[in-house]
């Protein structure tokens, strides 16, 4: 079984957390630090990334962004549904 990633340790990612204080989604860099790999039957593997100053949470692919450009369109996107949220739309 071969298992390829979409990213390496050492790789710099950005995460999309949100701001409960601020009621917004916003942008943070991080460096993956651990690959967290699960082979289960079928050769299906999970894959999760440990990332610095996150200890104890892993993220997976479609949690992470290679660039600060699409993490920022992420927190746009999600701004605007907590905006329309808030309008009750």
């Amino acid at each position: 079984m071969k298992i390829e990633t979409k990213f390496d340790v050492g790789d710099e990612v950005w995460v999309v957390e949100r701001s409960y204080a601020e009621n917004k989604y916003y942008a943070n860099s991080s460096i993956i630090w651990m690959l967290n790999i699960n082979v289960y039957v079928k050769e299906k593997a999970n894959i999760g990334y440990c990332l610095r100053d996150y200890y104890g949470r892993c993220f997976y692919d479609n949690e992470l962004f290679p660039t600060e450009d699409e993490a920022e369109f992420e927190c746009i996107r999600l701004n605007e549904i907590l905006e329309r949220e808030k309008r009750g739309e």
